[in-house]
């Protein structure tokens, strides 16, 4: 009768105060609440509150070894009080998720009360917070109290303690009075959480606070000792007051924006540092006190921009610097010449102020070594050091300057000019997977200011660009598409560079056959000549790539040529021969300029206004409606003879006589690197014999 009484008051509504005496349930089963006052559950559970309810509600059930749940509901004003734990409730509705607490107005929590979800079983999501809180007591949840208002700033009151708080406000949040702790995480989504000297709060040792682009905080909280920093969102930021002043109260800091991280202090990170975006510390430094390594984690254009500082040198390790590509090693502990930290300021995409600075690789390297003191360190050492460099072609990224990165070395600014290093870099290889080209260079003995280029004096290069077509690997119809199966099946990898033509490129090494650019059909080889019967000036041997662009070893389709290969000051005009191992020779009527002015322009050499013998020399594979054509190098043409050399040495092209002398099926379904294959599909069979037969005029 008691409780058929409740639910009648209820239905209507309540406007005075209700108190529940605590052998009662507030069970609303089947009922309606419509509350304008306050509910006040001294003792018990609730039952099927509704999904919102306004005024306010109080739950008060007081004795620290009992529990009283409280309903995951939006709720206007919502008290929690008394010591019983105050449990988070996890109720589904209708079968769907658990649903978050809302709490529109003011919510309370006071006089030693533990409002948590840590109970056995228990899954409850987070609280959200749209205006007041105030805390004198706790809040123990593994999801966040979010300050996720949505009409104006929020206040945080009293002196309790948090497991969790996350601000998610755009017109932030302020703190009113402090002396709250946060145990666990503090998350800045949103606005910015305002806190001075006078209004701040507590972050206790080895808590993390998190911040995410949008989301910032006025002044630097009070730390019990350590905490740890964690960047994310779609953006940039810049380091803000989450950040400690004191050199030993950081702990851990990952950066993982989209775009890059700006410092605005010096950063000093005491263990453990995790690279994920690109960090600008141009006018700052980052100092990695420990020895672990930072962890590159951001792809290719995750590094350091700037001044990076590793105050711990491990002995027989590798010490990373600004990027994965860029470290130090020290054999010995006398090896590291009384340095106990190396600064390294490294600038992508910048060239050194100094003379001849614009004719390097486009990034600057500055290297000093620091004793115990402070004091800089130039020489005395033995370092191993390894450097990096962004190698994409036709890119913005691209830092190679035209320069071909397997010849550039490490050079040193000394006495007014750059210096060869001595003894010799090892050769830069490029990872075409993610642009970068990087080398070493053993026992440097100095610290000081270096820079990627050519070695000697070159002062001057050009670049050449060439396109062309094989006659074998075009596909039909493509309107300018090769096949590129021999790449497909790695077997250009297994090329003789002995045999013609590579054999006529005395500069080609091994080493050429290590980094093959990405969907190229083959190796062409270019010869430069002064004159049409003359030798050659110099030889350029590279890959043709699936779309008829010539590039070399590192996918550039600029073809530096400089003073070493012979070329003057001025520029210079050659002949231009090209040769494959079952193509046709070709070479141009006329000779070919190469100068500051032809630095855009593509040659098509197989073009017959250009190549000598016109369309005869060469073999049309495409004509559209409009008349539009392409001509390839022709097929079939082999240098396995004497005759068939000589024909290729001197761009005669007389058939080879090494079909007469054997069936036509011989060797058919023979599979590798060979000259047979005309259409360079990786395998002998009829349609390599259609190609050339039809050379000599068969149908």
């Amino acid at each position: 009768m008691i409780k058929n009484l409740i639910h009648i008051i209820l239905i209507i509504f309540i406007i005075l105060p209700v108190t529940l005496l605590g052998q009662y349930t507030l069970d609303n089963t089947g009922g309606k609440i419509n509350n304008m006052g306050t509910i006040k559950v001294k003792n018990g559970q609730t039952k099927a509150l509704p999904d919102t309810i306004g005024g306010r509600v109080e739950f008060l059930q007081k004795s620290i070894s009992s529990q009283q749940m409280i309903p995951n509901i939006v709720y206007n004003q919502l008290v929690i009080a008394n010591d019983a734990l105050k449990l988070i409730s996890d109720e589904r509705k209708d079968g769907d998720a658990v649903r978050s607490m809302v709490v529109r107005d003011s919510l309370i929590i006071e006089n030693q009360a533990n409002f948590t979800s840590r109970w056995i079983g228990l899954k409850s999501e987070e609280v959200h917070a749209k205006s007041s809180v105030t805390n004198t007591a706790r809040y123990t949840n593994g999801k966040d109290l979010v300050l996720s208002g949505e009409e104006k700033a929020q206040d945080l009151l009293g002196n309790g303690s948090y497991t969790r708080i996350r601000v998610e406000n755009k017109f932030g949040a302020d703190v009113r009075g402090g002396g709250f702790t946060i145990e666990e995480q503090l998350t800045l989504k949103e606005g910015e959480l305002r806190n001075n000297t006078d209004n701040n709060f507590t972050i206790l040792d080895s808590s993390l606070i998190v911040r995410h682009v949008g989301g910032s905080i006025a002044h630097e909280p009070i730390l019990e000792n350590r905490i740890s920093v964690h960047y994310l969102g779609d953006g940039s930021l810049t380091t803000g007051a989450e950040i400690p002043q004191s050199e030993t109260a950081l702990k851990n800091m990952r950066v993982n924006v989209s775009q890059s991280l700006s410092l605005d202090r010096n950063v000093y990170v005491v263990d453990s540092l995790e690279v994920g975006a690109y960090i600008s510390a141009v006018n700052d430094t980052l100092i990695l006190q420990g020895e672990i390594n930072p962890d590159f984690t951001g792809g290719p254009s995750a590094e350091i921009d700037g001044n990076f500082r590793r105050n711990t040198l491990l002995t027989a390790d590798t010490i990373l610097l600004n990027n994965p590509y860029t470290w130090a090693y020290f054999p010995t502990e006398i090896s590291k010449g009384g340095a106990t930290s190396l600064v390294s300021t490294i600038r992508p995409l910048t060239f050194h102020e100094l003379p001849a600075g614009d004719e390097k690789v486009r990034r600057s390297y500055v290297l000093w070594g620091l004793d115990p003191q402070g004091r800089q360190i130039e020489d005395g050492i033995a370092m191993n050091f390894g450097f990096g460099f962004r190698h994409l072609p036709n890119q913005t990224q691209d830092e190679s300057n035209d320069l071909v990165p397997a010849e550039v070395i490490l050079q040193r600014w000394i006495n007014e000019q750059w210096l060869d290093i001595e003894p010799k870099s090892t050769e830069p290889q490029v990872d075409f997977g993610t642009g970068w080209a990087s080398g070493m260079i053993e026992e440097l003995n100095n610290f000081g200011v270096f820079a990627l280029g050519m070695p000697g004096s070159t002062k001057y290069f050009y670049t050449f660009r060439a396109s062309l077509y094989l006659e074998g690997p075009y596909r039909i119809g493509s309107r300018g598409f090769m096949t590129h199966d021999l790449w497909d099946r790695d077997l250009i990898a297994q090329a003789d560079l002995t045999a013609y033509p590579t054999n006529l490129d005395l500069a080609l090494t091994p080493d050429f056959l290590t980094q093959i650019p990405d969907s190229v059909v083959d190796i062409v080889v270019l010869e430069f000549r002064k004159e049409r019967n003359a030798a050659p000036t110099f030889i350029k041997t590279g890959y043709l790539r699936y779309d008829g662009v010539f590039v070399d070893r590192f996918g550039s389709p600029e073809i530096r040529i400089d003073s070493l290969d012979g070329i003057a000051p001025q520029g210079g005009r050659f002949h231009v021969a090209v040769r494959h191992r079952n193509h046709s020779a070709v070479i141009t009527e006329e000779p070919v300029e190469i100068n500051n002015t032809t630095r855009e322009l593509v040659y098509n050499l197989s073009d017959p206004s250009i190549v000598e013998g016109g369309a005869a020399a060469l073999r049309l594979v495409y004509v559209d409606y409009d008349g539009n054509k392409i001509f390839a190098l022709k097929g079939g043409f082999l240098a396995d003879d004497a005759q068939g050399l000589s024909g290729q040495m001197n761009f005669l092209n007389n058939y080879t006589r090494d079909f007469e002398h054997r069936s036509a099926f011989l060797g058919f379904t023979r599979e590798g690197y060979l000259n047979s294959d005309f259409n360079l599909s990786g395998i002998i069979n009829t349609k390599d014999f259609n190609i050339s037969w039809n050379n000599r005029g068969l149908k």
